[in-house]
């Protein structure tokens, strides 16, 4: 029997629609880091609130980072949105910003162009992401994490560990 699919896939499979067949022609390659779970439970300090999903997306050659990120059931209202440096359980610092989810049920799908390293400064340094970022992110997207801040939550209301 067939169970019908949960409103928060359908609007993760929606939001990914929206990034994925801009990011790159058929002919450039891929580097997928990955589906995450955003659950209250993950977010350190906790507690947060609901859940959520994200899908990250390198394009080689291209140097973009593609992303769909959804929330569902939020308290209140997102305020930002971030991947931080940062091992499972661990509080890290922002390693760039992402779009801020609209709404307590909502999805942002965009991509962010990765830039030089000479390029990122002390005033910009978690609005941009650097090639040294997508690197280590790469190399080892088990450090860093992804999370939604909501107003009740400004630490974190949903996180995710890359993988």
């Amino acid at each position: 029997m067939r169970r019908p699919m949960a409103a928060g896939v359908v609007a993760f499979a929606a939001a990914a629609a929206v990034a994925v067949p801009t990011m790159a022609s058929a002919s450039t390659p891929l580097v997928h880091i990955g589906f995450v779970r955003l659950s209250a439970a993950q977010e350190v300090p906790g507690p947060g609130d609901a859940a959520g999903s994200a899908l990250f997306i390198f394009t080689a050659g291209q140097q973009r980072l593609c992303y769909a990120l959804v929330t569902r059931n939020l308290s209140t209202t997102p305020v930002a949105a971030h991947i931080h440096t940062g091992a499972a359980g661990v509080a890290g610092p922002i390693a760039v910003a992402l779009g801020t989810p609209a709404g307590v049920n909502s999805a942002e799908a965009t991509c962010i162009t990765v830039v030089p390293d000479a390029q990122q400064t002390p005033a910009n340094q978690t609005m941009v992401l650097t090639q040294t970022e997508e690197s280590a992110i790469i190399a080892t997207p088990a450090g860093f994490y992804a999370n939604v801040h909501t107003q009740a939550s400004p630490a974190g209301a949903v996180r995710g560990q890359l993988r």
